[in-house]
């Protein structure tokens, strides 16, 4: 687990896109995106700290 801003704990993967299937077609010119597992929902950059918090903290209120 790695600490977020603001006591946010979250688990981070770090995957290359030319490693899955389509990924450059989906992910080429948005990356870096940020991906919550839970509900499926992902960020785009650029992205500000506070929706990086409302993007994790979603899973929470599930």
């Amino acid at each position: 687990m790695t600490e977020g801003a603001e006591g946010l704990a979250v688990t981070v993967y770090i995957e290359d896109i030319t490693d899955i299937e389509g990924g450059v077609d989906r992910y080429g010119l948005r990356i870096p995106v940020l991906r919550n597992e839970i509900t499926g929902e992902e960020l785009n950059w650029p992205f500000t700290a506070a929706d990086v918090r409302a993007l994790f903290t979603a899973s929470d209120k599930e």
